[in-house]
């Protein structure tokens, strides 16, 4: 199904929309390309007992290859694994050449089954022989070894070999295997999908639907609509969330494979339960409980009580909530998931609250946030964001090394013709206007070819500094990533800790009321209070929600009224143009370089007075800092490393603009921006 037919199928959908959507917890399976051969149908298995039973080793081992696809498709692992095992100790015996292929299919059954350590013992196996394989193979070893790391949350390995698998299937020697593009660009947007990259998911898992006829059986697009539900209900869309899921479950239906159905109905189970329509839900997370027993597979089973646990909590059934918190929080911690116990110490809490046991509910928040803080991937994403780039950039590096490659055969050649000059100017003395003509023209040639070198050069600097340019904006927007991931953990963790504990001070001092007389208990609550609010004051300094409502005006007048309260410095704004907004990114830069020089007065230059001026004419754009302070000298400034002045620079450089500094001892200093802006809201 390409793009205009989703489109088609969301147009003629007539289901309400909701303001409210958090992130789907059930993360579906990653694709595998494994191969053009499709598993055997299920009236052809007495044939294949009958070739095992025939007794020729051969034969044999392709009949248990095939048993283990057919088991694979059908969604149980653990006898696709019996039957690859079997494949496989009959293969090494007779040195068979399906060996590595029956190994490859053993590790991916594991993990499947997520028991990932066994399929890294079996990817190790094949490792020494995949040099000569067929690319086939290798793209398989490629894909099972990304899909092994993409669980273990080693984003950026994973996506580096799902992007390499993907430049090999582009090449033109590689048109007899373009039907694994299909599972390729899938797997690339399912990588994009764990960081939350939702935008980049979508436009690859479009680009695997525009290939859909090379999808190999019905059980690949059930799991691409899966990725779509994600990324749907992620951001609110619950809608095309429904259409995409009611084209799942009709293909479920005639599908035999039970690990896809069980994870249709939980995500059938997660759309009423944004949709807030918790008995339903509760209804569709049983019924995938039930074969996620017949499936054994406890990672799914933790994830899925959980979500019982919360639907029976908005249920107000609080004695299943509790109940199915406890099996998820057994199961999480035999697969040692971080996520799970985060989610099943949460159920938990909320559980003792309701039972009125603060003290345990206490317990199981500080639990709670300690699992929460162990699944901070910060490094990862940016790791993602840095190869992406990469990616990105690949033709402008190979552009440079052509042009390096040109200007060394220039110089070759200009050493070439000196050398031949010499020796005519030797061996012919008596030919002086020959020579003569001869050096004008080469001299003339020398000059071109210096042109030509001097052009080369500018390009290779043109093409340095846009590389430059890509590297300061990934470093930039990944520290802006990393105070918005701050800010957001300070306020929905510790500020959400914070209001435990002192809802817990509010209980005990109505409880006993003498503790109000207590003055250590007072000054607790006191601080407790203080702590608080400072987290609060932190993470709006970080990422103020006044700049992303209503923009970098008023953000700055806050931000002057907040120093202004400390009576320490007295800031005041003028504005010329300012009506429009500007873009986000561009707010965003402009009032982190402000925030940052307001800093540096505030620390260093003993000012009592500042200004900032906003001069803005069509799509130039003036910014103004005053202040009458002690000054600075600059020619000593730059001879140091001065962090705050560096930062400034690097944001100024960003937005391409232009930056000047006059400062006069005792007398103050002026920082003056110019920029030009290219895009308005």
């Amino acid at each position: 199904m390409n793009k205009p037919i989703i489109n088609q199928l969301l147009m003629n959908s007539n289901a309400p929309k909701f303001r409210k959507c958090i992130l789907s917890f059930f993360l579906p399976f990653v694709l595998l390309n494994s191969g053009k051969s499709q598993p055997p149908k299920v009236n052809e298995v007495d044939s294949i007992f009958n070739i095992i039973k025939s007794g020729k080793d051969t034969a044999a081992i392709s009949a248990y290859a095939g048993l283990s696809n057919l088991y694979y498709f059908k969604g149980q692992q653990d006898s696709a694994i019996y039957y690859s095992n079997l494949g496989i100790t009959l293969s090494k015996a007779n040195k068979n050449y399906q060996l590595t292929r029956l190994l490859l299919g053993a590790a991916r059954c594991y993990y499947m089954k997520s028991i990932n350590d066994s399929a890294l013992l079996l990817l190790a196996e094949v490792k020494p022989f995949l040099e000569k394989e067929n690319t086939a193979n290798k793209l398989m070893y490629n894909n099972v070894l990304a899909s092994v790391y993409l669980d273990q949350s080693r984003t950026d390995e994973a996506l580096q070999l799902f992007i390499h698998s993907a430049n090999i299937l582009e090449q033109p020697e590689n048109q007899h295997l373009k039907h694994k593009l299909f599972g390729a660009y899938t797997n690339i947007g399912q990588t994009f999908l764990r960081e939350k990259e939702y935008s980049k998911a979508e436009e690859y898992l479009d680009k695997a639907m525009k290939m859909q006829e090379y999808a190999e059986n019905k059980s690949q697009l059930i799991q691409i609509y899966h990725k779509y539900f994600i990324i749907y209900s992620s951001t609110n869309q619950l809608d095309k969330a429904k259409v995409v899921m009611d084209s799942a479950m009709a293909i479920s239906n005639v599908v035999n494979n039970l690990e896809l159905k069980q994870a249709v109905y939980v995500n059938f189970g997660r759309l009423y339960e944004l949709r807030s329509e918790y008995q339903k839900a509760k209804d569709y997370y049983l019924i995938g409980l039930k074969l996620t027993d017949t499936i054994n597979n406890n990672s799914y089973r933790s994830r899925i009580l959980n979500n019982l646990s919360s639907v029976s909590n908005s249920l107000n059934q609080m004695a299943d909530a509790e109940k199915f918190a406890v099996e998820a929080l057994r199961f999480a911690k035999e697969i040692n998931s971080f996520e799970d116990l985060n989610y099943a110490y949460g159920n938990l809490k909320l559980a003792e609250i309701h039972k009125g046991n603060y003290k345990q509910a206490l317990a199981f928040a500080q639990l709670e946030f300690a699992y929460a803080d162990s699944l901070s991937s910060t490094a990862s994403k940016e790791n993602v964001r840095q190869l992406e780039a990469k990616y990105q950039t690949e033709k402008k590096e190979k552009e440079i090394a052509d042009l390096t490659l040109i200007k060394t055969a220039n110089e070759l050649a200009l050493v070439k013709r000196n050398r031949l000059m010499l020796i005519g100017g030797l061996a012919a003395v008596s030919l002086l206007l020959v020579l003569g003509l001869l050096y004008r023209n080469s001299k003339q040639k020398n000059l071109i070819a210096q042109k030509e070198n001097n052009y080369q050069q500018e390009q290779i600097k043109f093409l340095e500094r846009q590389q430059q340019v890509v590297s300061l904006q990934s470093m930039v927007n990944g520290q802006e990533t990393e105070r918005t991931r701050i800010a957001k953990d300070l306020h929905d963790g510790l500020g959400g800790l914070f209001s435990t504990i002192k809802m817990l001070f509010s209980t005990l001092q109505h409880e006993k009321s003498d503790l109000k007389s207590e003055p250590l208990f007072q000054k607790s609550y006191d601080m407790v209070n203080t702590a608080s609010e400072e987290v609060r004051r932190i993470a709006h300094n970080m990422m103020p929600e006044v700049l992303i409502k209503l923009g970098l005006v008023q953000a700055v007048q806050d931000h002057c009224n907040s120093i202004n309260a400390g009576k320490l410095l007295e800031v005041s704004m003028q504005m010329y143009g300012m009506d429009k907004r500007l873009n986000a990114s561009t707010e965003i830069m402009l009032f982190r370089i402000i925030q940052e020089l307001l800093n540096n007065i505030i620390k260093h230059a003993h000012a009592s007075e500042a200004i900032i001026q906003f001069n803005r004419d069509g799509n130039r754009l003036s910014v103004t800092i005053e202040d009458n302070g002690r000054g600075f000298n600059l020619q000593q400034t730059d001879n140091k490393t001065h962090a705050g002045l560096s930062s400034v620079e690097s944001r100024v450089a960003y937005l391409n603009g232009k930056l000047s500094i006059d400062s006069q001892k005792e007398v103050g200093t002026t920082v003056m921006m110019d920029f030009l802006i290219n895009e308005e809201r």
